[in-house]
């Protein structure tokens, strides 16, 4: 097969990740792969290292006829058979390039967030979706907010996001010894912006010092437009002992290996890479209790705690418990790992998301 992905912003975040799992798996089983994009990002050169054929034009709306024309042209160029969406803008585009240029690929989408649409987005969805071939729903979250904006019930597949499965590697000391830390570590790999809820986490690791004598140490791994504030915030109140602002990085896998649980306070979640590969590395979860949080951590995986988003005592408390009994953190951690192993793995996804290409009418 011939796969174009196509995406308006070529980024780096978990949108931009799952692009490049997929990408992997048509290139080992011999398809040819193909990128376009309006916005250049990491995710372009990526893309050209990986050998993908790559083609940059604007899309400057989700009803940019030109870029239509533009991409039904790219299509027959490459005889294209599937072209894969991430966001409704491309995907919209797509449908316009099939309707109004006669473009034989097939469409499929792949929606990763879970906000409700305004009335007039929910009209272009029922105008628009129909003409899709199928439309992957990474969390059942997902799928429910789908349907009330109007997708198209019957094409929804649910396919959850996941890592490749690896046995237990065991612990690692680097990030300890690099930012001498003692005790208890919680770690989260994020953004400092709104939705990610780091000020709640911030603001929960207060209260936990306030309730426990024992040691932990709260590791933010990212940058972002809050980051500042959360300078501000943890020297006004005296958490420099207690919160480590790591910035950028891109050793997140040592980080994992180094800490005891991640967290993830997301306002909204669809599905976390991240939480993805703390479980890899058998660690218990915190999360919020948002989005795709509760397909992963429930009564079946029993791999952590979930927390409402806002409640800072809550969450405070359930780092308290993990901090307490050590020997729960584990066998969550174990749990974590058997939840890779056997729901949330790359090669089950993958196996499904490429049943939908090949059966793609």
């Amino acid at each position: 097969m011939n796969v174009l992905f196509l995406i308006n912003y070529a980024g780096k975040g978990g949108t931009e990740k799952y692009v490049k799992i997929l990408s992997h798996m048509l290139l080992d089983k011999g398809d040819y792969l193909f990128f376009a994009y309006n916005e250049k990002g990491p995710l372009a050169e990526e893309m050209k290292e990986l050998g993908a054929k790559t083609v940059h034009f604007p899309m400057n709306s989700p009803y940019d006829i030109k870029a239509a024309k533009a991409l039904s042209k790219i299509c027959r160029k490459y005889q294209i058979d599937i072209i894969h969406t991430q966001f409704a803008r491309e995907n919209y585009i797509a449908v316009l390039s099939a309707v109004f240029y006669k473009n034989k690929a097939k469409i499929i989408h792949t929606s990763h967030i879970n906000l409700p649409n305004s009335p007039i987005w929910k009209m272009g969805n029922r105008l628009f979706m129909n003409k899709n071939s199928g439309i992957i729903a990474v969390c059942q979250s997902v799928k429910n907010h789908l349907i009330k904006n109007k997708y198209p019930k019957e094409k929804i597949h649910v396919i959850h996001n996941g890592i490749k499965y690896q046995d237990f590697q065991g612990k690692s000391n680097k990030i300890r010894e690099e930012f001498n830390i003692e005790g208890f570590l919680f770690s989260t790999l994020t953004r400092f912006s709104p939705e990610k809820g780091t000020q709640f986490l911030l603001e929960s690791a207060m209260i936990l010092k306030g309730i426990t004598d024992k040691k932990f140490t709260v590791l933010f791994a990212g940058d972002g437009e809050l980051l500042s504030e959360a300078k501000e915030f943890i020297k006004e109140n005296h958490m420099e002992d207690y919160i480590i602002l790591a910035g950028f990085r891109k050793d997140g896998e040592e980080i994992l290996k180094s800490s005891n649980c991640f967290i993830n306070s997301s306002q909204t979640e669809a599905s976390s890479f991240a939480v993805f590969e703390a479980m890899g590395q058998a660690l218990p979860i915190i999360a919020t209790n948002v989005g795709g949080n509760p397909d992963i951590i429930n009564n079946k995986t029993n791999c952590g705690i979930l927390v409402e988003y806002g409640d800072r005592k809550a969450m405070a408390l359930a780092m308290k418990e993990l901090l307490d009994y050590p020997n729960r953190a584990e066998i969550l951690g174990k749990n974590a790992l058997n939840a890779v192993k056997n729901i949330f793995n790359i090669d089950i996804s993958l196996k499904k998301t490429y049943e939908l290409y090949k059966n793609a009418k």
